[in-house]
């Protein structure tokens, strides 16, 4: 596991199948892309995804300076703007059409966290386009329109004009769930790569808040985070989210070193990533060597992408802080799992999003969903494999 490795996978692998999806003719980039790589150019286009291309392609032109990079960033940031932002309410649309007529124009507060997201990263390469004001608007929407200040949490979904309606989209299959510890997480995402460029003290003192929040409440028995909410913040299950968990271990560091916490709350969050990371270390990585999902797959589980991504970062920064091997080596064990199962061999194409236990590829309908597996789609995007390998050659000798 070394900086060339990744390198050359990002290079070679990852960003040629991003980079060919880039839809001229529309504008945006293509709906999704099936098991047998042919190219969805019908399909709706995702709030979520587009603002994960603006992500990735800001964040890899800081490493390549290929123009070309940038000029995916600018097509991406130029879509955003003209198709998902709602000009009378304000807020990204969910999904829209081929062509960027609004779709679904429902306002999911975990698309808003990720066009902050995006352009907040879109800031540092291409400033005073506008970017970080548009983030700052967002911002101040999600605390106006979403923050509920009785309960302390964020509404999960709305109409489009913001009037209230029962979330469906991230709390599927949770009942009546309120709210969600990966919408609060993707928030303190968003708002620590905004401070970044805004340093703006209203997001600092709410993300101060937000952490506080996120240790009390989502943070359970000092081993695991909660996935799901009711209004009282009583969890809905106990079931253990390994991969959100080793994400927040990581993303929340980066939060500590970002931002000019108190340093008591940054103790109690540092305390806290390591324990998450221990969790995920002891329960949640299978004997195959990779990351189950949840704790609910401890028998005949089906892996999917994102957490082998998370997993990699997330026990290779566990190994940072603490010098203990168990976490290096876990790093390696999924890092080979990935190479071996996880990357799709066939030309043009990226990784496989599912995969069975005996390492096989899912190419059946997901039994909740009833959705396709394909190679991209509205949720997976250019976020949690390309940011695997920026962070990664950063951590091995690279730069961010």
């Amino acid at each position: 596991m070394n900086k060339e490795h990744f390198i050359y996978e990002l290079e070679h692998t990852v960003l040629p199948f991003w980079r060919s999806q880039l839809d001229t003719q529309y504008g945006g980039f293509y709906g999704a892309v099936n098991i047998h790589l042919e190219e969805q150019r019908e399909a709706p286009k995702g709030g979520v995804m587009n603002s994960r291309f603006l992500f990735a392609f800001s964040k890899v032109y800081s490493l390549t300076k290929d123009k070309n990079d940038l000029n995916i960033a600018d097509h991406a940031y130029n879509f955003l703007c003209e198709k998902f932002l709602d000009p009378l309410y304000g807020g990204i649309y969910w999904m829209v059409d081929k062509d960027g007529t609004p779709l679904d124009t429902r306002k999911v507060t975990y698309a808003q966290a990720f066009a902050i997201y995006g352009l907040s990263a879109y800031e540092k390469v291409k400033p005073k386009q506008g970017a970080k004001e548009k983030a700052l608007h967002l911002f101040c929407l999600l605390e106006e329109k979403v923050w509920n200040e009785a309960g302390h949490y964020y509404e999960e979904e709305f109409l489009c004009n913001y009037s209230a309606k029962r979330p469906e989209i991230l709390t599927l299959d949770q009942g009546d769930a309120s709210h969600t510890t990966n919408t609060f997480l993707h928030i303190l995402e968003a708002y620590t790569a905004l401070y970044a460029v805004t340093q703006n003290p209203l997001v600092l003192a709410k993300t101060e808040l937000l952490l506080e929040i996120f240790h009390e409440k989502v943070y359970i028995s000092e081993k695991y985070c909660a996935q799901s909410f009711y209004k009282d913040w009583t969890p809905v299950h106990d079931t253990i989210s390994y991969g959100h968990d080793i994400e927040t271990a990581w993303l929340l560091t980066e939060t500590l070193s970002i931002l000019p916490l108190k340093a008591t709350l940054k103790e109690k969050i540092y305390r806290m990533n390591l324990r998450l990371a221990s969790t995920s270390l002891k329960e949640g990585l299978h004997r195959s060597g990779a990351l189950l999902s949840d704790s609910s797959e401890q028998h005949h589980p089906i892996f999917v992408w994102w957490p082998q991504a998370e997993a990699v970062i997330g026990f290779y920064d566990a190994y940072e802080k603490t010098g203990q091997k168990d976490y290096l080596d876990a790093a390696v064990k999924v890092y080979d799992y990935i190479g071996k199962f996880f990357i799709d061999k066939r030309p043009g194409s990226e990784w496989y999003s599912r995969l069975t236990e005996e390492g096989e590829p899912l190419s059946s309908l997901i039994h909740n969903h009833q959705e396709p597996e394909h190679i991209s789609d509205h949720w997976k995007g250019p976020y949690h494999t390309v940011r695997y390998y920026l962070e990664m050659i950063r951590r091995t000798g690279g730069k961010r």
